[in-house]
């Protein structure tokens, strides 16, 4: 475990599906994991219009 968070951007292109190939960049030894985890907290929203939806974000954000 490093003592200080590792901080790297990801690209655009580096997006990739559950079945789509892992591509290994030429020259690269080691490949690493990674894991994002989103959590929203507030009202319940499904189906909200797009017209509506700025209304109901968070004041702050």
């Amino acid at each position: 475990m490093p003592e200080k968070p590792v901080l790297f951007g990801e690209p655009v292109t580096s997006l990739g599906g559950p079945a789509d190939p892992v591509v290994r960049p030429v020259g690269t030894a080691q490949l690493d994991h990674a894991c994002e985890t989103g959590v929203v907290i507030g009202r319940g929203g499904g189906g909200i219009r797009p017209a509506v939806a700025l209304a109901r974000r968070h004041p702050g954000a």
